[in-house]
């Protein structure tokens, strides 16, 4: 077989990324019958793009097995297809199309952290993991980092440490002051450890800052009097100081700031806005004292020096902590989702076990690769070479756009990409770019052509940051073109009213207008803010029109409005001397108290307001008792049955979303209480770090086949494509934000910036006058904001809508309406000079990149019903509201529904929490019970252990576990366990994945035996076999049964064994004529 080409492919927007990773995995399966799928290796971003790639392959196959007689080719329906099998090469590729078709399944279509996973698992002994090792995520996650940082501060902090480290810290608590702050700052920058570890990265040398300060200060030293009076007398005191004052002969960080605190105070008092300018001198000490250039501030060498030595104490204990960390969870055997990357890439670090590595797989091929960062680049370049370091011939092939590498947050950055690609292609990888542009119409094509051959044009090579030169595209789409401009800006009506409100105001009267003229599918328009807060008021504005919508992942689920007031309570309820949390909750839907309300009872403690706050109070008072004797998803149910918010959550057009968020909040906590147990305060501070690290996704409640408009941000957009697509929020602050650290190429450094800016971040920066290295973060975020840009332009297949504010906080020149401008080629300050006077449109043709390009300017007019949107469902629910405002005071209504009831005052009587309690413990024995059942082998020797493992897991008692332990022993003299324990066991916890609707599912079979010729499916099921359970229980095992029968091509039965406490019972779920 003739050795195939190792290839970076670039592939522009909408050019049909996946359709090339089939086209080339196609060419490899049919040239060769004896390529074993098992052999190739896809790994892409998500789950779903995993498994679209494999689906497609498969039924690309299956196209050209039935067209193999005729002209085999893939897609068979077009006249251009995707793929063609050569007339000489027909007979080879039908055999080798019939084998493959065969085992097909077996080709890895997976994330790159499923591929990392599944090496773990061939190798955990020499990645130090246990066989079982697990993976951890969410509140688990939370939790066991913070024993773990609990565990190393004692080991970091003991009489035993090493006498540098209590310098390190004595550093970092004057610079931080309290110990959550070092934990924070800690905790990100040990999420870069392998930057911090990489020796070649340093973080500048003070001996060389400390040089340029002594030239600095001879200077100033050699200041005197004048006799025109140019030099000030502020200059020729600090002139004094130094010529009586000695600089340290050493380069000792420590002894330069102690000599220099006084010098510091002289320099405060000197001002470079008034006096003489020209004076020698002058220059130095304004360096001295910090100057703020045209490139940002740059800070004094003195403060420079100061904040190195917090970042230097800052790494040091952030690679300790890091160390630590790893080596605790590796003896827990549980691993999250980063460490699965990294731990693959220590892996490979072994030269037997990547040999190893490397003979499994023939190709690989990575989508997304704009994507990868510099862990990940690192597995694949290992993967790609042979022993001496070549490229294996035909080894890899890595599709990305670095154009749409939008995902700084996640660490990936177009400067790994390049590093990386350009290493393939000095290594013989050829390069190539796919511009076939199969999305867009052709004069949508034109316009994106031209505004990003603009906004992307060519630059002067920089070494620390990539900006990736746009390529035009080829318009391959004959049809699609709409009258009109294809680029139109809408401009809203109402200067004064909330930006958000009113673009959304603006985007529904629009939709509904052009309905009104090209009548079709909602489904056509989609958009796009760059940040989840405006969805809501999006979807508000839309109803209001009538016009239904859906939202996909509108973000974190503790960023919803209703869970964001239930944690306002509940923290009121977990801290009661916290009177922010209280004024918080009561300004909350569940309470709706009004400031002035509020105001009035603290200022003015007047009668009828300190009524109210009085029986907010107490009813927080009632829920602190309850708090007390409850687990956290007792006292949520309580609080939520409390205030009634179901009721009111039905009045609301958003009802479903509430309800979900509010049932997702009470699995979480019930979580919580499984596996930790803690009080009320510890979950509710624990959600306050999840919801920074937004590790909790909103449920996904979009119906995809809906004919609804879709809302959703840019992010959540990538890889997707709409008919239209709107841009509201043009000038949101929305930015990757600055990183802990960061690395440059020339000159090698970890930059640190901030309270721990290290030397090297006020080094000078290679071709760029009077800016230092710090200025290249701000300078690869405004590239992502570029790249962003273009991503949300390029969803679009027919028209791109942009959507402004004439309000003075919207027309910031910043952001997207910075993009939007630069890429029309508008001056700063003149967009809304080419908006009409008075609402309506005027088109105009402008001028871009030597190309005309038509654009709508549309002024927005007031809605013809300047009503506010309702909230309501209906009118029926707007009426009920209206009812219940009819007391002749609200305030009376409100105390009304505070009060407790004065037959009442505790509603849950301590005997209901105690069953409550006892019930919840019952539980989760029963669970503990159905995990022993589901892993435990038989054997007597390993019960013990195998429980107690479990009861730690589950956070349960030593009596629990007894008792669990106890009720196994009963159980083994059972005649269900006897005869479980005669026939052979093929499996315990079986997974099986699924392709379901474009996704993979995974389903876990508690146990597969096998009874004689016959397959059983057996599903433990913890409690009693209740009639409002079995039917679902059943459908489950029928499902699972089905899919065995399937794989294995045999029959197979299902049982279902419920075992409580006391009590256990095995029912057929499949063949009822089967007995035990």
């Amino acid at each position: 077989m003739t050795a195939r080409a190792n290839r970076v492919i670039e592939a522009g927007a909408g050019t049909g990324k996946t359709t090339t990773i089939v086209r080339h995995v196609l060419d490899l399966l049919l040239r060769d019958p004896d390529a074993d799928p098992e052999r190739i290796v896809l790994t892409t971003f998500t789950e779903k793009a995993a498994a679209e790639i494999a689906d497609r392959i498969r039924e690309a196959l299956t196209d050209i097995d039935a067209t193999m007689d005729d002209d085999p080719r893939w897609p068979s329906n077009r006249d251009s297809p995707a793929y063609r099998v050569a007339p000489e090469d027909v007979a080879t590729a039908r055999v080798a199309c019939a084998r493959h078709l065969q085992q097909i399944d077996r080709l890895r279509s997976q994330t790159i952290h499923s591929f990392c996973q599944s090496l773990l698992r061939l190798y955990p002994i020499e990645a130090g993991l246990p066989a079982q090792f697990r993976i951890i995520e969410g509140y688990e996650k939370n939790r066991v980092l913070d024993e773990i940082w609990s565990d190393w501060l004692e080991e970091e902090l003991s009489a035993t440490a090493d006498p540098g480290w209590i310098g390190e810290w004595t550093t970092l608590f004057r610079q931080f002051a309290k110990l959550d702050s070092i934990r924070e700052e800690v905790f990100e920058l040990s999420s870069r450890a392998e930057l911090l570890r990489d020796e070649e990265l340093t973080l500048g040398d003070p001996g060389v800052l400390i040089g340029s300060l002594r030239a600095m200060l001879a200077v100033v030293c050699e200041l005197r009097a004048d006799p025109l009076g140019k030099v000030p007398r502020e200059a020729l005191d600090a002139a004094q100081w130094l010529r009586t004052h000695e600089p340290p002969a050493s380069d000792s960080i420590g002894d330069w700031l102690e000599w220099s605190r006084p010098f510091e105070k002289l320099l405060d008092l000197l001002s470079f806005q008034k006096g003489p300018r020209t004076y020698t001198g002058r220059a130095e000490l304004q360096q001295l004292r910090g100057t703020d250039g045209k490139e940002g501030k740059r800070p004094s060498p003195f403060a420079l020096l100061r904040s190195h030595r917090v970042g230097e104490a800052l790494r040091e204990v952030a690679v300790r902590f890091a160390t630590f960390r790893e080596r605790a969870k590796e003896e827990l055997g549980a691993v999250d989702f980063d460490d699965l990357l990294t731990l693959s890439a220590a892996l490979l670090d072994d030269p037997r076990v990547l040999a190893q590595v490397r003979a499994r797989y023939d190709h690989i091929f990575v989508d997304e690769f704009q994507d990868t960062d510099r862990v990940q680049a690192k597995i694949v370049d290992l993967l790609a070479r042979e022993s001496a370091g070549n490229l294996v011939p035909g080894r890899v092939t890595v599709v990305g756009d670095p154009k749409q590498s939008i995902y700084a947050f996640r660490s990936a950055d177009p400067e790994t990409y390049r590093a990386t690609v350009e290493g393939f292609v000095e290594a013989g990888a050829t390069k190539e770019f796919l511009g076939g542009q199969f999305r867009s119409a052709p004069r949508l094509v034109a316009a994106i052509n031209a505004m990003f051959g603009v906004l992307l044009a060519e630059r002067e090579r920089d070494p620390n940051v990539v900006h990736p030169v746009y390529q035009p595209l080829e318009a391959r789409r004959e049809d699609g073109d709409e009258d009109g401009p294809v680029v139109r800006i809408l401009l809203s009506h109402d200067s004064e009213s909330d930006a958000t409100d009113d673009e959304a105001a603006a985007m529904a009267e629009w939709i509904a207008r052009d309905l009104a003229v090209r009548p079709g599918a909602l489904s056509r328009y989609a958009i796009l803010p760059r940040k989840n807060k405006p969805i809501a008021a999006i979807a508000a504005a839309l109803a209001a029109r009538g016009i239904a919508s859906v939202t996909q992942s509108a973000g974190s689920l503790l960023e919803q409005p209703a869970i964001v007031d239930l944690m306002a309570t509940l923290r009121a309820v977990a801290h009661p001397f916290d009177l922010a949390a209280r004024v918080s909750a009561a300004r909350s839907s569940l309470f709706a108290i009004t400031d002035d309300e509020i105001g009035a009872h603290h200022v003015a403690c007047e009668r009828e307001c300190a009524c109210i706050w009085s029986a907010f109070e107490a009813r927080l008072d009632a829920w602190r008792e309850v708090a007390r004797r409850s687990s956290v998803g007792d006292v949520i149910d309580f609080v939520l049955a409390e205030t009634d918010v179901a009721a009111t959550a039905s009045l609301l057009r958003d009802a479903g979303s509430r309800l979900s968020h509010f049932d997702r909040i009470r699995e979480i906590a019930v979580s919580y209480d499984r596996t930790s147990g803690g009080s009320l305060a510890q979950f509710v501070d624990d959600l306050a770090v999840r919801r920074e690290e937004e590790v909790e996704s909103e449920p996904n409640l979009a119906d995809h086949d809906a004919d609804a408009v879709r809302i959703m941000t840019v992010h959540g957009s990538k890889g997707l494509e709409f008919d239209t697509v709107l841009l509201p929020d043009l000038s949101s602050q929305v930015g990757g934000g600055s990183r802990p650290a960061f690395a440059t190429a020339e000159p090698k450094r970890l930059v640190m910036t901030g309270s721990a800016a290290t030397v090297s971040s006020g080094e000078e920066r290679p071709g760029h006058d009077d800016a230092t290295l710090a200025s290249v973060m701000s300078d690869r975020m405004s590239g992502e904001t570029d790249r962003l840009f273009y991503v949300a332009v390029t969803r679009a297949a027919s028209r791109v809508v942009f959507v402004t504010h004439p309000g003075k906080s919207s027309q910031k020149d910043q952001n997207f309406l910075k993009r939007l401008r630069l890429c029309l080629c508008i001056d700063k300050g003149q967009l809304p000079d080419h908006f009409p006077d008075a609402p309506g449109e005027s088109i105009e043709s402008l001028a871009i990149g030597g190309q005309s390009i038509e654009v709508a300017f549309e002024r927005c007019a007031a809605p013809a019903d300047a009503a506010e949107p309702s909230r309501f469902a209906n009118d029926d629910a707007r009426a009920i509201v209206d009812a219940h405002s009819a007391p002749s005071s609200i305030t009376d209504a409100l105390c009304a529904a505070l009060r407790p009831p004065p037959s009442e005052p505790d509603r849950l009587a301590a005997e209901v929490v105690e069953q409550r309690l006892a019930a919840a413990r019952y539980r989760e024995r029963g669970s503990m019970l159905h995990r022993v059942l589901e892993r435990w082998d038989g054997d007597a020797a390993t019960l013990a252990p195998l429980v107690e493992a479990l009861r730690v897991e589950a956070a349960l008692g030593a009596n629990d576990a007894a008792i669990v332990r106890d009720r196994v022993v009963a159980l083994c003299a059972s005649d269900n366990w006897q005869w479980l324990s005669s026939i052979e066991t093929l499996g315990r916890e079986v997974v099986i994945h699924v392709a379901k609707g474009g996704a993979v599912e995974e389903l876990r079979i508690d146990r597969l035996l096998r009874d004689g010729d016959q397959l059983v499916v057996l599903d433990y099921k913890s409690g009693r076999a209740d009639e409002w359970r079995l039917e679902k229980d059943k459908s489950q095992v029928r499902r699972y049964c089905e899919i065995v029968t399937d794989l294995a091509g045999e029959p197979c039965r299902g049982l279902l064994w419920y075992v409580s406490a006391d009590t256990e019972r095995m029912i057929e779920a499949r063949d009822p004529e089967f007995s035990s």
